[in-house]
Parts: C-alpha cells; structure tokens; sequence
C-alpha cells in the first residue's frame, strides 16, 4: 500500500471536516464532534512539527478532550447523547474518544497523565464485547431530527461497522500505549 499524498490527505481531512460542520448544522453535535476530532487528529499526524499553527491546534485539542471527558460515565463509556446521563451508553463514540485521547498521548501532544481517560473508556468498551467477540450497543447511522426524544430512541447494533472501526483504531493506541497504562488501585476515582 503506498503513501497518501499530501493532496489526497489535504482531501480526506476537509472532507471530514465537511462532513463535521453539516452534523453540527444539522444539530447532531455528539456525531459532528466524533468527525471534528478526527480530522484534527489526522490533521497534527499530518502537519509539520514546525507549522506556526501548529501549538494553537495542540489547545485546541486539549480542549476539547477536556471538554467531552467530563461526561465520561462512572462506567468508563459516554452516553449516546453526550450530555445526557438518562441516554444509553453507546460503543462507537466511547471508541473514537478512547482513540483521540490515546493517540494524543502517544504522540506526545498531552501529559500522558491523560491515558486514565482513554483506560477509563477502553475498560468500559471491553464490557460490551461478548464472549464470542461481539462489539455490543452501537448505534446505527443516525439521520437528522429536531426532536431530541429521535436520538434516545435509536437503534443499538451489534457489530455496525463505524463502531467496529472506532474500536479497532481505539484498540491499536491502547496496545500502543501499553507503558503509559496506571494501575488500577492507583487511579483518582
């Protein structure tokens, strides 16, 4: 498989965030924030160290972290709407939250006192995989809605792709983080 070519990587970055800015007009901000936090992700892998944006985009990203990680449930997963504690615990974007922080970590872009999050979330994943393998309680492709009860009452699948994707990527920065790992007796509660 060869390289991405900056253009064809410029392309997949705006075309996330394209489709970023329409959920959030379409007032899906839960599933424009998973697209947001995304193509910022690539947009740091892409970008060089030496960009002068490239420290704004670091707080930017911090920020963000910061400002979903106080919704993560006692349980380590985040409700299907966010800041909703009454909604479900949903895979897909407890998946894409543990990659973000993760992977943050491991590049080095925040503290690495940060991975308890991403353990947190990855913990509470692992309670929705069956004994067979089996990624539980993802909901399915989401369409727009003005009524707020529409998103309380969507769909959970087992095995829907976006979660399995999300739970792969989530995974490979856990393994990747594996000597960041805090042991559990010695995590604030």
């Amino acid at each position: 498989m060869r390289a991405a070519e900056p253009d064809e990587e410029y392309l997949r970055i705006h075309s996330l965030i394209e489709q970023a800015d329409s959920l959030s007009q379409s007032g899906q901000t839960d599933a424009a924030r998973v697209r947001y936090q995304k193509a910022q992700t690539e947009l740091l892998n892409n970008l060089p160290a030496n960009h002068p944006k490239r420290p704004e985009l670091l707080k930017l990203l911090l920020r963000q972290i910061l400002g979903f990680s106080r919704y993560q449930d006692t349980s380590g997963m985040w409700h299907q709407v966010l800041d909703r504690p009454d909604s479900y615990l949903e895979s897909s974007v407890t998946a894409m939250f543990v990659y973000t922080v993760a992977h943050a970590v491991n590049k080095g872009w925040i503290s690495p006192t940060f991975i308890t999050i991403a353990q947190n979330g990855w913990e509470g994943l692992g309670r929705k995989v069956t004994a067979d393998g089996q990624v539980q309680d993802i909901c399915i492709g989401t369409n727009i809605a003005e009524d707020i009860r529409f998103y309380y009452t969507r769909p959970k699948e087992t095995n829907d792709t976006h979660g399995l994707g999300a739970f792969l990527m989530a995974g490979t920065e856990m393994i990747l983080a594996k000597d960041k790992l805090v042991d559990i007796n010695k995590r604030l509660k």
